[in-house]
């Protein structure tokens, strides 16, 4: 008789901390852009902002009240090649990630609006309409737990179109940042340039011979 396996207990009852979300939400790239120059206004970035939003939205007293810059910062040129929408990401613990949920339904919203309406809010947009946090800290991060969340609401119907993929892959910071760097001398972005790259890979006539901008001159 063939022994069954014993069922390998999970990270609640070993004790291991569950590892962190990955928060992602839809929005115009434009939008995205223009979040990322006024980021950089407040020596910030999306990530940090968006992580101080959602620790003030559910009452972390970590958080310090959001701010953003004068609305001086021009918008962006977004290369046309690029979809005109963007996957924005940023890592959060899974608790605080279900905890701005249950904040969110508290204000009758979602996280995915309430992000969006941060990022417009950030950026002067004139539809964005002032933020709003729960009434209580409905849940501390360290000790919310999936037995006392709300059943998630029922799955939206799949659409024929099919979801973009997240592309993700592992550098040094440095190499990054230099990238960044020389995407702006090229009037693009990072996101647009490895797109246009994946694109001229695969043979899609979309995609134009890679470019690169000229190397800095040596004293």
């Amino acid at each position: 008789m063939v022994e069954r396996r014993k069922r390998q207990p999970g990270p609640a009852a070993t004790g291991r901390p569950a590892r962190d979300k990955l928060g992602t939400f839809k929005l115009p790239r434009v939008e995205w852009e223009l979040f990322g120059v006024n980021a950089e206004g407040l020596e910030t970035d999306r990530s940090a902002e968006l992580l101080n939003f959602v620790r003030w939205v559910i009452r972390d007293p970590r958080a310090a009240a959001p701010r953003r810059p004068d609305a001086s910062a021009p918008p962006p040129a977004v290369d046309p090649d690029a979809p005109p929408i963007q996957l924005g990401t940023f890592r959060l613990a899974t608790a605080e990630w279900k905890a701005l949920a249950l904040a969110s339904r508290a204000l009758k919203s979602n996280s995915s609006a309430e992000l969006l309406n941060f990022v417009r809010w950030f950026n002067h947009d004139p539809g964005a309409r002032r933020l709003r946090r729960a009434p209580s800290r409905t849940a501390a991060p360290s000790t919310l737990s999936t037995a006392g969340a709300r059943r998630p609401p029922a799955p939206e119907a799949a659409s024929e179109e099919p979801k973009d993929a997240l592309g993700t892959f592992r550098l040094p910071g440095p190499e990054w940042r230099a990238f960044k760097g020389n995407t702006n001398k090229l009037g693009s972005n990072r996101s647009a340039e490895l797109l246009n790259l994946v694109r001229w890979v695969n043979h899609d006539p979309r995609g134009r011979t890679p470019r690169r901008p000229p190397a800095a001159e040596q004293s």
